[in-house]
Parts: C-alpha cells; sequence; structure tokens
C-alpha cells in the first residue's frame, strides 16, 4: 500500500476507482487527508487519502473494494455522527 499522507496528489475531477475495478465517482472536494466523492445518483460521502494506493492520469485507485468502501466512510465532514441524537447531529444540507 501507498497511502498518501496528503491530498497532494489528488485533484478535483479525478476518477476514484476501487481495487477490484468498480468506479466509484469522481472527486468532488479535497481536505487535507481526506476527499469527498461525488456518486452519480447516491449521496456523496468522504474518504480519508489512507485507503489511496495510487494516483496517477487522472485515476485514483484505492486499496480496498468497493464492499469495503461503506466502512471507510467518513460520516459528515470528518465527524462520526451516527451515534448522536438526530437532534444533535451537524446540519450537512447545502444552501
Amino acid at each position: 500500500m501507498n497511502a498518501l499522507p496528503n491530498t497532494k496528489l489528488l485533484t478535483e475531477g479525478d476518477r476514484v476507482v476501487t481495487s477490484d475495478g468498480k468506479e466509484l465517482g469522481v472527486i468532488k472536494e479535497l481536505k487535507p487527508d481526506k476527499f469527498k466523492v461525488d456518486v452519480r445518483w447516491a449521496p456523496d460521502y468522504w474518504l480519508g487519502t489512507e485507503v489511496v494506493d495510487n494516483a496517477e492520469q487522472g485515476i485514483v485507485q484505492l486499496f480496498i473494494t468497493k464492499e469495503g468502501v461503506g466502512p471507510a466512510k467518513i460520516h459528515g465532514d470528518g465527524i462520526d455522527d451516527s451515534t448522536l441524537p438526530s437532534n444533535q447531529k451537524p446540519d450537512t444540507r447545502s444552501f
């Protein structure tokens, strides 16, 4: 695994592909240690750069399979809100 320490090699618009060849979407937004995947016809989500195996020529290859994506998701903007009551979850709506 060649985990990237930050997002220097990633670019908005890069295609995101799992180790089993499934295309997830494209990078929509970058933070120093994570990136948001823009998924067609589904909610976008964040992944940490530690799941990136390689990034070149507009393709970000992950070392996880499609099945491994769910557990690797970072909820919200890096806040794991899965245990919070619904009235305490951060507002993630876009205006």
